[in-house]
């Protein structure tokens, strides 16, 4: 019976793995189960969806998707709905399991392990995650399972809909008995994003066998949760194991080979197909299929994926099955790029085979020829235990998503004895080029028979809990890498992923490799070489056992602090020998008192410093005297001078540097650093100061040399255009001509401009020496779109049959930077460089520059940038603002590009980046917050050499708001507001008004006021900005609130309004006008008669009792004003 059971459970599930287009799952009430994704994400979707008859199940709002039941007779209604950009079957999970054996626990030698170190797993927490837990409760009565913390269901996923997360359970509880375990059931893959934020919150380590149908690229939503839980830096999960997945002969990659036309093949459209097999002489009609065996009652799964960006393909390819004989028995045949949700580069299908065993074949095609040549990825899947096996495969590249998270350790699984990775064994690499899996684990073990994977457990779901396990028995070993201890998450994680992969046995193939990673987990190794690398410190006292000098002098790699509750305060009475090569010192939450010294930490060759505070040094709290070294979260208060360094190739990343007495950081002659992400202020000093003969600095985000951010280009609306070829057309022509510029420049003779009609290129040609171009495109069609050089603009023109268009385009090259928003938060690795002396510093002697002087992206506060160099400092001549954004002008002589920086009352962050022509620069469309009132420049030449800041511009206010009435609306926008102030119109012309991002609609103006109609917006507060001939825009800070529910405003004495929401019980709909007096008037047109309810009267006598949904109203207030707060209106 569960035999049947996990079957059937199965066919679901590998039955829907791909969220797309195709049928949604059904149940015999006809309700659909579903999963909505949204375009953007406001607070009044989940009332939108529920009003159309959508039962939210779960919300993942960060990635804009709701999951639940809708009914099948309303599913054009949630299509509907505002935002929606698709509605389609959940992407539900695939598992890999099999069903041969072996054992595990002293081939991996956890028996030895726990023997010799005396650990069982004690005190650490383990979750699996899984498909279901059936047979639990008899492998806990046969003592081969132990009873869980928590057994709990996500989403759609059910404890009893499948076993092998008990089976899963017995292997870890077999390695680590004394370890904690906790089980998450999960179907789909929001089901397993709400599991894994839900224990990873909780728990030391997570495991989990679940693989979902999406390209292995780190891209999907499943990948990216995993690896943000993992990158958390409060969540006290220590590591994460998946399971690589059995795919390794289900799997084919390659490149695009166009073989027969399809119609050669039984296919009724026309189109090459691929041509599986080259040479010719095998396969269906010479190679055009790829052919695997089937049997009888086979639940077959098909999926193609290729290379365009997800969610921004235009290449339309299909994917067929296809019988021996050229009988399509199934297709998918999304047109890619034309309708919503229609632009993922993938093709799935699915069919039941009902005839005998044969061999079937899967066929891809290039509709019509239109598509450009790419890479394909094509798996096979059936729903049983049986792997179908293609006859042309690529082992290499054959995870799935989920098993390509970043940070997640990945096990491929190993026939014990053979000491090769098993043949079904999913490899790498990623799409993306990353190694995967790092480890393997051995599977074909026995489990208890309380399941139908007893005796035998074969799979990566079998290999994965072994790592589990093991990393239990470390962790208990080693307590002070736990979430209870203190310590820094992001270090921590990473020494346990290496230990483990360090001590691993290697196997065939020799060395790390794309099938095993490392090789077999070995318990006793890592327990082994983790007991002689790592010491823990566990006294304040500055020297004798248990102290960081001790452990600094005892030969350890890994220097870890203990969590002592009462104090962890280290006062040196002398300095401290000098951090060893290669050693890593984890003093998160710890401080050393160097006050009585002159040097606090003095740091060797790739020595890595985490989160420890070094304060009051008399000479320099930190000397990184090595090279290739690396201070995070290190915080450096109080000392003559913070961080001197004297070292190449070192790393500042997130640290804090304040209250020197001389400089900061000081870069030495011959030394080279990187400081990102950190914060450096209050010194008596300079912030950063660069000595005469340093090398390379770089200070502010790691990232390449930015070239420009405008507010005129925003992120395009459609995919990135290409095809292999013009589509052929017949009919009319439009002819398009006009002006190109690239980065606010005249584009360069050779640029291309290609033109598309209804989202297919329909022509493509040249820019000409004018920086010009013409092109006619032959209907019939919709509409025009254009890209400059493959990047696609907003711009759009109607196709019109004999008509002209003359046009400018403005387009941006590829390597654009968008830099920042105009909130004004800062870039990710900007430093915040405040209250200095001098923020950063270069001696005036310098002269001739040893190294790069790479300063962009930071944030300055209340100090400047003073670069002694062989430039002249950039002059800013003109700042005005357009509709569009800034304008800002000036010179830059010697210089191949300028830095912006913007801000107001004496901080300025960076803003844009642009290129310099012929000593000029200047900025356009330039998207910085509107009440920047100051503004700076940093000019670089081409070897990235800084010039001295410009003097900053400061551009006075042009006027005031005084009032905004009203100042509460509703987020649909569409209500009438006035504001008033000075400065705010003029009489010949209207003000440009936004709030927040949006532009406002003016009605009618005079020099004191403006009224408005309001645009539509998320929940929250917006600010307000009026735009009058070009000045600097007035701005209201926070000066509107948009509310998801209507606040109608009731002013004393008579009010005509009307009632927004549903049909109400008086006394709920009136609930926000408690301890108010007022009387409501409602005309009852069929009774010809007025109905009142009043705050007066007995219950009894008020007749109102209801008000209807768009009811008019009469209500008379006594007293002050008051907002009656409705529903939001239908």
């Amino acid at each position: 019976m569960r035999r049947a059971f996990l079957f059937l459970a199965l066919v679901i599930a590998v039955a829907a793995s791909l969220f797309g287009t195709g049928n949604p799952t059904s149940t015999a009430a006809e309700r659909l189960h579903l999963d909505v994704r949204f375009d953007h994400v406001d607070s009044g979707i989940e009332a939108r969806l529920v009003e159309a008859g959508f039962e939210i199940q779960l919300a993942v709002p960060e990635f804009g998707r709701w999951q639940g039941w809708q009914p099948r007779h309303r599913l054009e209604e949630l299509r509907s709905v505002a935002g929606v950009v698709a509605v389609g079957t959940p992407l539900y999970a695939t598992l890999s399991a099999g069903d041969v054996l072996t054992e595990g626990d002293e081939l991996l030698n956890a028996a030895s392990a726990r023997n010799r170190f005396d650990v069982d797993g004690s005190g650490v927490r383990v979750a699996v995650i899984s498909d279901g837990i059936i047979g639990l409760d008899e492998a806990i009565q046969a003592d081969e399972a132990p009873r869980l913390q928590e057994a709990k269901p996500f989403g759609d996923g059910r404890i009893d809909r499948g076993e092998e997360g008990t089976a899963m359970i017995e292997i870890v509880h077999d390695l680590a008995p004394g370890a904690e375990i906790s089980f998450g059931a999960v179907y789909t893959d929001l089901d397993h994003i709400a599991a894994v934020n839900y224990f990873a919150q909780r728990v030391d380590i997570i495991v989990d066998d679940v693989s979902f149908a999406y390209p292995a690229n780190q891209r999907s939503d499943v990948s990216i949760n995993t690896t943000s839980a993992l990158r958390h830096p409060d969540w006290p999960i220590r590591l994460y194991v998946t399971a690589a997945g059995n795919w390794a002969e289900s799997h084919w990659s390659g490149t695009w080979q166009a073989g027969p036309d399809g119609t050669q093949v039984g296919l009724s459209s026309p189109g090459a197909v691929h041509q599986f097999n080259l040479a010719g002489d095998a396969g269906l009609f010479f190679g055009a299929g790829n052919g695997f065996n089937v049997e009888q009652d086979d639940e077959i799964r098909l999926a193609l994926f290729w290379d365009d960006p997800w969610g921004r393909s235009t290449n339309d390819y299909n994917l067929y099955l296809v019988s021996g004989v050229g009988e399509v028995l199934a297709s998918s045949v999304i047109t890619q790029g034309v309708g919503v949700g229609q632009d993922q580069p993938r093709e799935h299908l699915t069919y039941t085979h009902t005839g005998e065993a044969t061999v079937l074949f899967a066929v891809i095609q290039n509709h019509n020829n239109d598509a450009s040549p790419v890479n394909f990825d094509l798996f096979v899947f059936q729903t049983g235990r049986r792997q179908l096996r293609l006859s042309h495969q690529s082992p290499e590249g054959s995870l799935l998503a989920q098993s390509d998270a970043a940070d997640a350790l990945t096990v491929g699984a190993v026939n014990a004895g053979r000491q090769v990775v098993a043949e079904y064994s999913s490899r790498g690499p990623t799409v993306n080029g990353i190694a995967k899996p790092e480890i393997s684990a051995v599977d074909r073990v026995s489990v208890s028979p309380s399941t139908i994977f007893g005796p035998h457990f074969s799979g990566s779901s079998a290999a994965a809990p072994h790592v589990a396990g093991v990393a239990a028995l470390l962790l208990e070993a080693h307590s002070a890498l736990l979430a209870a201890d203190g310590g820094s998450p992001l270090l921590e994680r990473r020494l346990i992923r290496d230990i483990l992969t360090d001590t691993a046995q290697d196997i065939l193939p020799i060395g790390p490799d794309p099938s095993t990673g490392a090789g077999l987990v070995d318990a006793n190794a890592a327990l082994e070489y983790s007991n002689s690398r790592i010491a823990v410190i566990e006294s304040i006292a500055d020297s004798g056992p248990g102290t960081f000098r001790a452990a600094i002098e005892s030969g350890a790699s890994i220097l870890l602090f203990a969590n002592l509750s009462d104090q962890r305060t280290i006062v040196l009475d002398s300095e401290l020998p000098r951090l060893p090569s290669g050693l890593v010192v984890d003093g998160a939450g710890w401080t050393l008192d160097a006050s009585q010294v002159e040097v606090g930490l003095q740091l060797g060759d790739n020595t890595e410093l985490w989160g420890l505070s070094v304060v009051g040094a008399r000479d320099v709290g930190v000397i990184v005297a090595g090279s290739g070294s690396r201070l995070v979260h290190v915080t450096v208060d109080g000392n003559e001078t913070g961080i001197r360094v004297d070292g190449a190739d070192v790393r500042i990343e997130r640290s804090t540097v304040i209250r020197g007495a001389a400089a900061g950081i000081e870069i030495s002659p011959g030394a080279s650093a990187s400081v990102s992400g950190s914060e450096i202020g209050s010194n008596q000093g300079p912030g950063v100061r660069i000595l005469s003969g340093a090398g390379n600095v770089s200070i502010g985000p790691d990232t390449e040399l930015p070239i420009l951010s405008q507010a005129s280009e925003q992120p395009p609306p459609i995919a990135e255009l290409k095809s292999a070829a013009l589509r052929p057309r017949s009919g009319l022509s439009h002819s398009v001509s006009g002006s190109v510029s690239i980065d606010g420049l005249p584009a360069m003779p050779g640029n291309r401009v290609d033109v598309y009609l209804d989202r297919r290129l329909a022509a493509s040609v040249r820019v000409d020496h004018r920086a010009s171009f013409r092109a006619t495109v032959t209907g019939p069609g919709g509409e025009l779109r254009f890209a400059v050089d493959g990047v696609p603009l907003n711009q759009r023109v109607a196709f019109e049959a004999g008509a002209s268009t003359t046009l400018t385009l403005r387009a941006v090259s590829r390597h654009r930077l968008i830099a920042a928003d105009r909130q004004g938060e800062h870039i990710d690795g900007a430093n915040l460089i405040h209250n200095n002396l001098v923020g950063i510093e270069t001696p005036a002697a310098e002269g001739d520059v040893h190294g790069q002087r790479f300063i962009w992206g930071n944030v300055m506060y209340r100090n400047r940038i003073n670069l002694a160099s062989p430039l002249t400092a950039p002059t800013i001549e003109h700042a005005g603002w357009t509709a569009s954004g800034l304008v800002l002008s000036g010179r830059a002589d010697g210089a191949a590009i300028v830095h912006l920086y913007a801000g107001t009352d004496g901080r300025r962050r960076y803003a844009a980046s642009i290129p310099v022509i012929e000593g000029q620069f200047k900025f356009e469309h330039l998207d910085v917050d509107r009440v920047a009132s100051e503004f700076s420049a940093i000019a670089f030449t081409t070897e990235s050499r800084a010039s001295p800041e410009s003097d900053v511009h400061h551009v006075p206010e042009a006027g005031s708001i005084v009032s905004v009435t009203p100042d509460v609306g509703y987020i649909d926008g569409g209500e009438t507001i006035e504001i008033c102030g000075t400065g705010i119109a003029s009489n010949a012309s209207a003000p440009r008004v936004w709030f927040g991002n949006a532009p406002a609609r003016v009605l009618f103006w005079s020099t004191e006021c403006v009224s408005v109609q309001t645009p539509r917006s998320q929940a929250g507060t917006a600010d307000i900005a009026l735009l009058v001939n070009g000045s600097r825009p007035v701005v209201a800070i926070d000066g509107f609130e948009y509310r998801a529910i209507r606040a109608v405003s009731l002013k004393p004495g008579r009010n005509f309004v009307t009632w927004t929401g549903s049909d109400t019980r008086v006394t709920t709909a009136f609930s926000s006008l408690a301890g108010a007096t007022f009387r409501a008037y409602a005309w009852d047109a069929e009774r010809q008669q007025w109905q009142i309810f009043s705050t007066d009267l007995p219950a009894s006598l008020n007749t109102l009792r209801t008000l209807k949904h768009d009811q008019a109203l009469w209500i008379l207030l006594e007293g002050e004003e008051i907002d009656w707060l409705q529903p939001a209106p239908e």
